[in-house]
């Protein structure tokens, strides 16, 4: 089984990759809309795969081009995760989702 080095990445041939450097090996881009089946206990974060349980997604929007997608650790909030707890993060104001779905962030564009 090939090394998980991040978190799973979704690729344009539909398929889940576990990782950027073997979907770019199989020859393939990255699905920045991220339309592949989720992987039990994941959450989609554009083509990336955060870990339910103890993560969230943060988007930034980029003027011009595609927008910035990261995982980020949920810290003291992965017992229970809820918009709430994420109030004091960066952009913690613009939340959505809930603790079944997974949380996401949206930073406004940074001009």
């Amino acid at each position: 089984m090939p090394l998980v080095v991040g978190p799973p990445i979704c690729g344009c041939d539909g398929k889940v990759h576990t990782g950027m450097c073997e979907a770019y090996h199989d020859g393939v881009d990255l699905d920045a809309h991220g339309t592949c089946d989720l992987l039990a206990g994941r959450l989609a974060c554009g083509y990336t795969q955060c870990d339910l349980a103890s993560q969230y997604c943060q988007r930034e929007p980029q003027p011009g081009g595609p927008d910035a997608f990261t995982c980020m650790p949920l810290g003291s909030c992965s017992a229970t995760p809820t918009c709430t707890c994420l109030k004091s993060q960066p952009c913690g104001s613009s939340c959505m989702g809930d603790s079944k779905v997974g949380l996401t962030l949206t930073c406004p564009p940074k001009l």
